[in-house]
């Protein structure tokens, strides 16, 4: 066998045990987004979508969890929409419009990585939650592929 051949059984092995980690898992702990804008609640508005999938167990400390889930938001306030034309682009006169983007990072105990995504915010002023109802989606969907 030729070292090409070798890195790719390794590969391949490393792969399967990371979707019988991510199949047989429960619970999972949703560590801090932190990032650029800290007025969103990312984190409670992910929670509250994973919850409401219902696949994973939300634990309260990453001890009491098998995958443990993180990342960073980029996200920022692009201006404000309002129904009143006469109100401009005040914060205090309209809702926030999102722009930027999250990378979410989903990793075992041992802190190896075993899945990731990036997601951005919806267009709107909803777009934060549609953002965590992707991101809730996608990996739902990936640890039903076992990927």
């Amino acid at each position: 066998m030729n070292l090409p051949a070798l890195c790719f059984v390794g590969i391949t092995f490393a792969s399967i045990g990371a979707s019988v980690i991510i199949a047989a898992s429960k619970s999972l702990y949703v560590g801090e987004l932190d990032g650029t804008l800290r007025q969103v609640n990312l984190r409670e508005t992910l929670v509250r979508e994973l919850k409401h999938v219902g696949r994973f167990e939300i634990a309260k400390t990453p001890e009491a969890s098998a995958l443990i889930l993180t990342g960073t938001n980029h996200i920022r306030v692009r201006g404000y929409v309002s129904l009143n034309p006469r109100s401009g682009n005040l914060p205090s006169e309209g809702q926030p419009v999102y722009g930027g983007y999250v990378s979410i990072k989903l990793k075992d105990r041992t802190g190896a990585t075993v899945w990731s995504y990036v997601a951005v915010p919806g267009s709107g002023t909803n777009g934060i939650d549609r953002m965590a109802k992707e991101i809730a989606k996608h990996l739902v969907s990936a640890v039903g592929k076992g990927k």
